[in-house]
């Protein structure tokens, strides 16, 4: 496994029900070898930005430990809030963003879903689900989870 693999896999076990992450990766560097010189002085403890925001997808395991396949892997836009355009708000505690889908689906005038994590701004202490007339703009927001209709 390379050290992208490693890092990835890292990420992805250090936070299991996130299947997308917008992450910065630093390197911190420390100790006598190897250290910067700044001004004639030497930086002990130097950090370099490798890269911002650099956005990873990680899988979710079903059940069995076996990888999941399929449509119901990942939401259709991970990490994405679709604003306005609301035809219905409801709180759906314990559920995760495959309800909402299927609510929209459900629904004859919804075109579009985002479900927001709960204790997330907007969302309180339970999961929500937004039904919407139309998509609208996308919004980078690791609060929710958003879907199109077909």
């Amino acid at each position: 496994m390379n050290l992208a693999e490693r890092l990835h896999a890292d990420l992805c076990a250090a936070r299991p029900t996130d299947y997308a992450q917008d992450v910065d990766l630093v390197l911190f560097i420390e100790g006598e070898r190897g250290c910067v010189v700044d001004g004639g002085n030497i930086n002990p403890a130097t950090r370099v930005n490798i890269a911002s925001g650099y956005h990873i997808s990680c899988p979710v395991p079903s059940g069995e430990g076996w990888a999941c396949i399929g449509e119901d892997c990942h939401p259709p836009l991970p990490g994405i809030r679709l604003p306005g355009h609301d035809i219905s708000h409801s709180e759906i505690p314990g559920q995760d963003w495959r309800r909402c889908r299927q609510l929209c689906r459900d629904t004859a005038a919804c075109h579009a879903w985002t479900w927001r994590r709960a204790g997330s701004s907007g969302a309180g202490s339970a999961e929500n689900c937004l039904l919407k007339s139309a998509a609208g703009v996308r919004v980078r927001d690791r609060c929710c989870h958003s879907g199109i209709r077909d």
